[in-house]
């Protein structure tokens, strides 16, 4: 019986993806014609036949969404279509660059060809002079990527970039200042697919806290002012669930779990933000997490912008706790913040990717820092360009 329900599978699938083809000839030979778009009178784009290798690999992919977009409505559905095609017919767990574990469902983005770590060798000393010159501590934090965490499931053909300039990035970490590697933290295997969602690349709330403590615990190491304990978190806010950055590039098709999203919090933080203002704006308002971003009713919803609502260029976050700290960071600093606010007097948090203010010394003067918090991953140092990383004189 399981082998006749496993075929009448099979070939539905097959009969659909007969279907499918047959659409895509019909519109290949009615409107495949090279022409100019009458809103741009840009070309179109044209239909090409898929072979095996193309269709695997994700370039028949990309080529047909482009003329999908110019002349076909309900990309969407063919996109996901595509998606189941290619893992239940096919059988593949290499689908469009995006590796899928097959006994976690952890799904893996392709890995990127990184700029030289020396590249960063002239920025990162600027970093260490500013902070000298003003007298505030200097903490360096790496963040592995999810890449780096579960290495060991990766696919044994990727050249891991990420290990491959581990070391001198950590290199470069330490002539700035005091470094802590987070990896040990979140890579432990008995607690790292509790630290990283399955469908998108950032760490979940467990990861953040992990990192939130050993950032307190090093900062207390190095006789700084530390935030507070994190205090008991006696509420857990849920939303729907979640298709992160890598699942949406398979879209819900090609995801085998989705996400449970939910995020513990304190009922009453006392904590409050302002967003994008001036540091001397006397009142905040706007609230640490997004409820309006975490139950967004699209299913491709980014629900980890629930976090400070995403990426912002600064962020100001005002408690009662001690210590008042400026944290550089990327988009892992958007769960990281929180948790690390809710123990601190004062947080300034700057992605510097995103701004466009003053630089850091002139920072440091106005908020009178117990330390500096520079917390990134490879990817995001990579990404940054000279202007950006110009912020940190």
């Amino acid at each position: 019986m399981h082998r006749l329900l496993q075929g009448l599978k099979n070939g539905l699938l097959g009969f659909v993806l007969l279907g499918v083809c047959a659409l895509l000839m019909v519109a290949y030979s009615t409107q495949n014609k090279p022409h100019k778009s009458a809103l741009d009178a840009r070309m179109l784009s044209v239909f090409e036949m898929p072979t095996g290798k193309t269709f695997l690999n994700g370039s028949w992919m990309k080529a047909t969404e482009s003329f999908l977009d110019d002349r076909i409505l309900g990309r969407t559905r063919f996109l996901e279509l595509h998606q189941s095609i290619a893992q239940h017919v096919f059988a593949a767990q290499e689908v469009a660059g995006v590796w899928t574990d097959p006994k976690t469902h952890f799904m893996f983005d392709p890995l990127p060809v990184l700029r030289s770590p020396l590249d960063y060798q002239a920025p990162l000393a600027h970093l260490r002079a500013t902070t000298s010159q003003a007298g505030v501590p200097l903490l360096m934090v790496y963040v592995p990527r999810k890449q780096e965490v579960f290495a060991d499931i990766l696919p044994k053909h990727w050249d891991n970039t990420y290990l491959d300039d581990k070391a001198a990035i950590i290199d470069q970490f330490n002539q700035a200042g005091t470094t802590l590697d987070l990896t040990p933290i979140v890579a432990d295997p008995t607690t790292r697919t509790k630290n990283f969602y399955r469908t998108d690349h950032h760490w979940r709330y467990s990861g953040a806290i992990a990192a939130r403590n050993a950032v307190a615990a090093q900062l207390l190491a190095m006789g700084v002012a530390s935030p507070q304990p994190i205090p008991t978190l006696d509420q857990v806010r849920r939303y729907p669930q979640f298709i992160g950055s890598v699942g949406r590039r398979l879209t819900a098709t090609g995801v085998p779990q989705p996400d449970v999203f939910e995020i513990p919090w304190v009922a009453h933080s006392g904590l409050t933000r302002c967003s994008e203002e001036p540091l001397e704006t006397p009142v905040c308002s706007k609230p640490i997490l997004v409820d309006s971003i975490g139950k967004g009713k699209d299913p491709y919803t980014n629900r980890y912008a629930t976090f400070l609502g995403g990426d912002n260029g600064i962020d100001d976050i005002r408690g009662s706790g001690t210590g008042t700290f400026i944290i550089l960071k990327d988009s892992f600093g958007d769960a990281f913040v929180p948790y690390f606010a809710l123990g601190a007097k004062r947080v300034v948090s700057i992605d510097e990717r995103h701004y466009s203010g003053a630089a850091l010394s002139q920072v440091i003067a106005q908020v009178h820092p117990d330390a500096v918090i520079f917390l990134h991953n490879q990817l995001s140092m990579s990404t940054l360009t000279t202007e950006q990383m110009a912020l940190w004189r």
